[in-house]
Formats: C-alpha cells, structure tokens, sequence
C-alpha cells in the first residue's frame, strides 16, 4: 500500500497590522475555513468583530497578532494575550488552514510565541484543549509535541449552549415582590453605572477594585465592543425600596451572526442572594433580547467547571454542555 506524505512548507510569520484592510479578508477566509473543518457547530466569525479584535484588545490586557506565510499567502494566525500583573502568556488563537496542516506552520507559530512570551518577561504560557474526540484530540496532540502539559488543579472551561424556545422565553417568570426589571441596551446609563461598578466588586471580593477603576472598565469594556461592532443586551434587577442595582447580566451579538448569542457575566449582590435573581435577570434579558431579535436561535456559555452555582443556574434554564476546554500550560 503506497502512502504520501505532506512537505513541509517553508513559513514565516509577521506581525498582523491591525489596519492592513489587504490581509483582513484572507484572515477572515482562514479562520472560517479552520471553523467549518474543527467547529462547525460554532457561528461562522465575524469580518468586522475580527477587524476590531486586532484593534481593540480586551481591557487590561495587550494583545500581539502574527500571520504565518507560505508561498506569499496567509495560512496561519497567532493571537497572544498578555494579562496585566500576571506572569503567563496566554496562547489565544493558534490556528492554521486545513489545506496546510501537517506540514510545520504550527510549530513556526508556537516558537513565535516562546519567543514573544520571553520577549515580553513572562515565565509561562497557557492554553485550551478541547475534550472533543478529533479537534481536541488533534490539538491535544499537537500540544504535547511543544511541550505543553495538563495544568493540575486549573479549571477547566465548559462550553454550553441554549436552544431558545421563544414560545416560553418571551414571558418570563415574575419577579419576587420588591424589585424590578430595567433594560440598559449596549452603553450603561450614568446612573445605573456606579451601582454596576459595586456589583462587580462582588465577583473577586479577596481583590476587589477600587470604584473609578471598576467604572473605567465598564467603558472601556464598551469601547472594546464598539470597536468589534458588537452590540449587548443587559438587563439589571433593581430593589424599589432603595433604587439599588442588586443584579445584572450580559448578553453580547456580533454584527454578522443574528442567530447566536454570547451570554456574560452574571451578578447578584450578596445580601439579595437566596431568591434566585441570577436566574430570573438571565431569563429577562433572553425575553428581551427575544422581542428585537427575531432571528436568534442559540446562546452560548464559557464557565469554569468549579463554579458550580452558575452551572445550576444554566442548567435551569435549558442550556447542555457540549465541550470541556482543559488549561494546558508549560514553563518557558
């Protein structure tokens, strides 16, 4: 039985311009294809959220972006994610296009990142490897051979997914007497802003951050969706009495995909815990977002696996697991 075997293929990488309008639609054709081929179960991406993710970096963080070459053509991409006052490089996307797989791109990329982590004072790297039976265990594979391992005691994310039924989630259940719903569209309203700043303290209370810090971040984190062309739905449980925001969660749609969400975060003040508010605020912003888009069909999650309150929260609401993503890590 003969066999063939691929050659391997002379690549070189660069940095990605972020504004090079050339090279935005190749990249766009890259990561689609890569999509259709490991997750097709997954909204194609965005041209226009991929524009704005060269360009806007999630607040405090640094993003670096490098395209492996061959033959003049785009055929590989690498996004590095370096979070302020850590000491790990964050591999983010490493991706190369099914036609050239197998032939070397991969492993140019990932030196590029050994290279950039130590460039830039880090001592460690970290990614994510699917449990799925083929992507995750390609990606699994391929991790090994750089010298990737498990990181022990990291936790794992869970990728679930809700298939809306908008004949029930249209009306969502009544709220426990003493509160009420408000709907705060892409951009906070001023005088909702503080209350969220303090809501999200509650989220790392052995680190919380100062208000004008947590108010800052809150905008730039609109300015960041902005930039990718996304747009949010957000929803807030106020208590009548004081005027309080005591609840909030976040949906997120890209420009090009009306038929998926993204669900966020999700936060119930603790004095106003034990009345399930994490479930009722989530079920309000599905019923609202189902009133103006009419062709959404699905959302989407990432949890981490120990947090098992939001996992029964979702659970509750109808949304499956589907997928595991494993920390990987290694020294450099």
């Amino acid at each position: 039985m003969s066999t063939t075997r691929q050659v391997v293929a002379t690549a070189t990488t660069r940095p990605v311009d972020p504004y090079a309008e050339d090279l935005l639609d190749p990249l766009h054709d890259l990561l689609l294809a890569a999509m259709r081929t490991d997750t097709p179960d997954e909204p194609e991406p965005c041209a226009l959220d991929l524009a704005g993710a060269l360009r806007f970096p999630w607040p405090g963080t640094t993003g670096e972006d490098f395209v492996a070459l061959c033959e003049g053509r785009p055929v590989g991409l690498l996004r590095l994610v370096f979070t302020d006052g850590t000491d790990a490089c964050q591999i983010d996307t490493l991706v190369v296009h099914p036609a050239w797989r197998g032939r070397g791109v991969g492993g140019v990329l990932y030196a590029r990142a050994v290279e950039r982590t130590r460039a830039n004072n880090r001592t460690r790297m970290t990614g994510r490897v699917p449990d799925t039976p083929v992507t995750g265990a390609r990606q699994a594979a391929f991790a090994t051979a750089m010298g990737l391992r498990p990181a022990p005691g990291a936790a794992a994310l869970v990728r679930s997914r809700l298939p809306l039924d908008a004949a029930t989630l249209r009306f969502p259940q009544d709220l426990p007497h003493g509160y009420r719903a408000v709907h705060l569209g892409s951009a906070l309203p001023e005088p909702h802003l503080e209350g969220l700043a303090a809501l999200e303290s509650f989220l790392n209370p052995s680190s919380p951050v100062p208000a004008h810090l947590a108010v800052a971040r809150i905008r730039a984190m609109e300015t960041m969706r902005a930039g990718r062309q996304r747009h949010a739905w957000q929803t807030g449980l106020v208590a009548c009495r004081t005027g309080q925001l005591v609840a909030w969660t976040s949906m997120t749609m890209t420009h090009s995909c009306p038929t998926h969400a993204l669900q966020g975060t999700t936060v119930v003040h603790p004095a106003h815990r034990g009345r399930h508010l994490g479930l009722l605020v989530k079920r309000h912003n599905l019923a609202h977002a189902l009133r103006h888009e009419r062709l959404l069909r699905r959302v989407d999650t990432l949890n981490a696996d120990d947090n098992r309150h939001m996992i029964r929260i979702n659970d509750a609401l109808g949304f499956e697991a589907v997928e595991r993503r494993a920390a990987w890590s290694m020294t450099v």
